[in-house]
């Protein structure tokens, strides 16, 4: 059945709806051990992917400085303008030298990965690594971007 939105011309039917799941990981991950707490959601209405995740370590070998990005999104954003997507993020027992706080994401275009980053006082970003993993990092994500395709 197909749903109509603003009228029943062929233009407004809405017949592109998707949901699935995905594995998130880390984009340049070693020596870490991820707990099997581990998932990802999605839904894909025409060019527009909604995503929820969730990422927890078990363990980490001290000393790593990956970037600790999270990869693995169902699908690749589009290229070509849209730039960089606001991604909600929650981390926790992230571990962060003085004056550094807080965990913000985004998606950036042709990117199939969660880029994660940190502030400063001065409201710098801050791109957090492994090194600022401990074994019980969890890392929760929510958002939306756009893909090639029908707007």
């Amino acid at each position: 059945m197909a749903i109509y939105i603003g009228g029943t011309a062929e233009v407004n039917k809405l017949d592109d709806y998707e949901e699935g799941s995905w594995t998130p990981s880390y984009r340049y991950g070693a020596n870490v051990t991820i707990s099997g707490n581990t998932n990802g959601e999605y839904v894909k209405v025409g060019s527009i992917v909604y995503i929820r995740g969730y990422i927890q370590n078990s363990s980490v070998t001290g000393g790593q400085s990956w970037n600790a990005d999270i990869a693995g999104l169902p699908f690749t954003p589009n290229t070509g303008g849209y730039g960089i997507y606001a991604i909600s993020c929650l981390g926790s027992n992230w571990s962060y030298n003085s004056g550094y706080y807080g965990l913000t994401a985004c998606v950036n275009e042709s990117h199939t990965s969660v880029f994660l980053r940190a502030s400063n006082s001065q409201g710098h970003g801050f791109t957090p690594t492994a090194y600022n993993m401990t074994n019980t990092t969890s890392t929760y994500i929510a958002g939306c971007y756009h893909i090639a395709g029908n707007p």
